[in-house]
């Protein structure tokens, strides 16, 4: 999800006000299944793929 909002400024100039988010949601990433066959835990998922939880970014940006 990304956000902008242009600033005028003397002349042709403007200021780039940006808020970037990653992850909005927060939804989750299911690892793949245990592919072990023969094992008590084949065919279940244990753990998350996720390694970023939600994030967020503030910047701005001069354009002339």
């Amino acid at each position: 999800l990304s956000i902008f909002k242009d600033v005028a400024l003397v002349g042709t100039a403007r200021l780039q006000v940006r808020i970037e988010a990653f992850n909005v949601l927060n939804t989750v990433n299911l690892a793949n299944p245990n592919s072990q066959l023969g094992s008590a835990a084949f065919g279940t998922i244990t753990s998350t793929g996720n390694t970023q939880a939600r994030q967020m970014q503030f910047g701005l940006k001069l354009l002339f």
